[in-house]
């Protein structure tokens, strides 16, 4: 689908189960409520990035059907494991994850069936590895003062970058920190930086779903608290107070003690 206005409607007509729905419009990464909206209406990816077009149509076309098992969202049959690693985020990563399920491909039990998928049946098996240490970043276009939202999983909204973020979502230069938190005698431990895009990606965000999030989208500071958030706290504390021109710590530990007492064991 392709242009100035966004056919709902359109993309209601086209959805199904099993159908990849492509929205190809220029607001793709610009009119983060519009994107959105085409995903409630049955989209499964929107994009204006011929890149990110190709790469999906390849792995679309990449699943050839003669595998054993069954994707458990939509019902599609014919996939091996590694064909339903690819699909699943593909396909359903807007979708909710199924809880408290068998695996259709080794029949373990599982409360996050996504999760699972993801860590145990991809061309290597995954360490779930969680360590308490978390990072956010605000990131904010010079440009035109717009700030980089995540479209998150499982109908979950928008958040700011955080965790291990992916390419299209991380390709920033961090400029300062905004503030260090720690709890539970450092057990819990969160650094949220300010950041910018690096030169040359101003106007690239990702829009090929993973299992991570369904892409992201750059934001007005104005338009922040009207859109559908993971959590409202963050993107609806740190963004107004960067777009206000409020206080930045520099990136210098000699500055800011605090970030080697609370991350001795980390350099920036």
């Amino acid at each position: 689908m392709a242009g100035p206005s966004w056919d709902y409607k359109r993309i209601v007509a086209l959805r199904a189960p099993r159908v990849y729905v492509i929205v190809w419009h220029a607001g793709a990464t610009e009119e983060p409520k519009a994107r959105i909206q085409a995903f409630q209406a049955g989209a499964r990816m929107v994009t204006h990035d011929p890149e990110h077009l190709a790469e999906a149509l390849g792995l679309i076309a990449g699943i050839r059907g003669t595998g054993a098992h069954e994707c458990p969202w939509c019902g599609l049959a014919g996939l091996s494991a590694l064909e339903l690693w690819q699909h699943q985020p593909l396909y359903h990563i807007y979708e909710r994850d199924k809880t408290d399920v068998c695996c259709p491909v080794c029949s373990k039990a599982t409360s996050r069936l996504t999760r699972h998928i993801n860590l145990t049946h991809g061309p290597e098996a995954k360490v779930d590895e969680r360590t308490g240490v978390f990072a956010l970043a605000i990131v904010r276009r010079p440009s035109d003062g717009k700030f980089l939202m995540v479209q998150e999983r499982y109908h979950e909204g928008y958040w700011v970058p955080g965790g291990g973020v992916d390419p299209g979502e991380s390709l920033m230069e961090v400029t300062g920190i905004l503030t260090i938190e720690a709890s539970h005698h450092g057990a819990w431990r969160r650094i949220i930086f300010l950041a910018e895009p690096l030169p040359g990606s101003e106007h690239r965000c990702k829009t090929l779903p993973d299992v991570e999030s369904a892409g992201a989208c750059w934001v007005a500071a104005a338009e922040v608290a009207q859109l559908p958030l993971r959590c409202e706290s963050e993107p609806l504390t740190w963004i107004p107070h960067v777009a206000g021109g409020g206080p930045v710590l520099p990136l210098d530990p000699a500055v800011v003690p605090q970030l080697g007492r609370v991350f001795p064991d980390y350099t920036l």
